[in-house]
C-alpha cells in the first residue's frame, strides 16, 4: 500500500504573482478577453451559474462555478466604471465628439421584463399590525401607470 505524503502530492498553486507581459495582452485573469466574455455573456444570461458552467463545457470550457462568478461580476464591474468614466468626461467636457452613428439608424430598448408590484389593498388597516394588506401581482413596469391613476 503505498501512502501518500504531502510533500509529494502535486499541489496548485494559486495566485503565482503579478505578470505585466498577460496585463499588457489583457489577460491578467490568466485567459484570453473573448474567454472572458463568453464566461461573462453566459454567466449573466443563463438561470444559474450551473446552466452557464454545462453551457461552457459544451463549448469546450472548463471551469469552475465559483471563478464563473468572480469573472461574472468583475466583467460587470469593469463595465460599470467605465459608465462611470465617460459619463464623467462627459459632464466635465471632456468627451470627444465623434460621428460614430452618422447616418444610420439607432434603435434603444429596454426588456419588459417583469416585477413583483405592491398594490395596498382597500379598506382600513389591521388593528393588530396597523399594517394593510397588499395584492403582490407580477407586472411588466412599463405598463403600471394604469395602477396609480
Amino acid at each position: 500500500m503505498e501512502r501518500k505524503n504531502k510533500n509529494t502530492q502535486k499541489s496548485k498553486t494559486l495566485n503565482q504573482g503579478f505578470c505585466p507581459f498577460l496585463r499588457w495582452l489583457s489577460m491578467e485573469e490568466g485567459i484570453t478577453p473573448f474567454v472572458w466574455s463568453s464566461i461573462a455573456k453566459y454567466g449573466a444570461i443563463s438561470s444559474s451559474f450551473d446552466a452557464a458552467r454545462q453551457t461552457l463545457i459544451d463549448w469546450g470550457i472548463n471551469i469552475s462555478l465559483k471563478r464563473i462568478e468572480r469573472l461574472t461580476y468583475c466583467f460587470g464591474q469593469i463595465g460599470l466604471s467605465l459608465r462611470e468614466s465617460k459619463i464623467f468626461h462627459l459632464s466635465i467636457g471632456n468627451l470627444l465628439p465623434s460621428n460614430i452613428l452618422k447616418g444610420q439608424r439607432v434603435v434603444i430598448a429596454a426588456d419588459g421584463g417583469r416585477t413583483r408590484i405592491r398594490i395596498d389593498k382597500k379598506g382600513r388597516k389591521n388593528s393588530k399590525t396597523n399594517r394593510h394588506g397588499f395584492n403582490g401581482e407580477w407586472v411588466e413596469p412599463k405598463k403600471t401607470d394604469y395602477l396609480y391613476s
